[in-house]
């Protein structure tokens, strides 16, 4: 039996798609600790544990978040949270963790046992794991699977048994829904979060002058409320809730997301960023992004037409996406736990 952690929204879409290449092998137990966990339903695996999203919505980056996060009931949650693990995962022969040390720490409070962890918070390419992580991550976990060859690299040097076997946010599904066909479509990903609501409005406003030439295709998350998000959008946009229909049907993305911005770009599209509300989206964050994917990932100034002539510099026509190389990582990584060390960096 496998347990499974996650906690967020792109963890839990990372985690589901390991839980779908484990099935018919093994038993999936998951526990989702921010949010509904919805993308394990979707794969057919109803998490055992679900808990509320704090104000932080789980991306905490400074001390008045931490303290905002302590205020809403932090600690008693967290308390919460180590108890469903412990009592879900009886009889679990492999934990895994998706996330940050933060979740790294509950599982391991909870199960008592080394894990294997895959850190999808950080990258050595923006921001290095601290000395106390490496540290924790020698003592907590089995394995390690970073997302890049150098975060890999660097955590062997500090004495974790880490392993590149691929990208995990590879993770994206073929298209299931169909758009009309023509548009020249600019998608929208406006985040997981509440502060998605907002984050749409300003990017409609800020498209407001080239709208007549260009469709909106807008990727909303099951969790946000559609009707409020269809107050916000004109009429004319399209709506879907399947991240690769946004992928393939767009010329040009415009991301205020976390894993999907990334997902977009490293699946071919280009990616226009610029700062919105809520942590996820500041200047640093969008910043970190473009250095972790690279060019794909367009900084743009905050202005309505510096916008529109980003939109009008990058969109082309789309292109095929190999589909095929969805869920590799995930594949890997259950050929990994029969077959330790079988993918090693270069092969990934």
């Amino acid at each position: 039996m496998i347990g499974l952690v996650s906690n967020g929204y792109g963890e839990d879409a990372i985690a589901a798609s390991m839980a779908q290449a484990w099935a018919g092998q093994a038993d999936v137990v998951a526990v989702a600790l921010v949010g509904d966990g919805a993308h394990y339903v979707r794969v057919g695996v109803r998490p055992a544990a679900t808990f509320p999203v704090l104000p932080s919505g789980g991306f905490v980056r400074s001390w008045r978040q931490l303290v905002g996060d302590v205020s809403a009931g932090l600690l008693s949650l967290v308390f919460r949270q180590r108890d469903a693990i412990r009592q879900a995962f009886t009889g679990v022969d492999r934990v895994v963790v998706v996330g940050d040390v933060w979740a790294l720490m509950v599982t391991r409070w909870a199960v008592g046992r080394p894990v294997w962890f895959l850190p999808t918070a950080k990258s050595h390419r923006f921001m290095r794991h601290s000395w106390l992580e490496c540290w924790l991550m020698r003592r907590w976990c089995e394995r390690v699977f970073p997302r890049d060859l150098e975060t890999a690299d660097d955590l062997r040097v500090a004495g974790v048994s880490a392993e590149y076997v691929g990208s995990p946010v590879m993770t994206v599904s073929p298209p299931v829904d169909t758009v009309p066909v023509g548009p020249r479509y600019i998608g929208i990903l406006p985040g997981s979060r509440d502060e998605a609501y907002a984050n749409l409005e300003k990017i409609i406003a800020h498209l407001a002058d080239c709208l007549g030439e260009y469709q909106l295709l807008i990727g909303a998350p099951p969790q946000l409320d559609a009707r409020r998000l269809r107050a916000i959008a004109p009429p004319s946009a399209v709506w879907t809730q399947d991240m690769a229909t946004v992928i393939e049907q767009s010329g040009v993305v415009i991301g205020m997301a976390g894993t999907a911005n990334e997902q977009a770009a490293l699946y071919g599209r280009t990616v226009l960023v610029f700062p919105g509300t809520g942590p996820q989206t500041t200047a640093k964050r969008f910043r970190e992004q473009a250095q972790l994917i690279g060019p794909r990932i367009q900084c743009v100034a905050d202005d309505p037409a510096a916008v529109c002539a980003a939109v009008a510099q990058h969109w082309e026509s789309p292109s095929p996406i190999d589909w095929s190389v969805s869920g590799l990582f995930a594949q890997r990584i259950v050929c990994y736990n029969s077959q330790p060390g079988k993918y090693n960096d270069r092969d990934a």
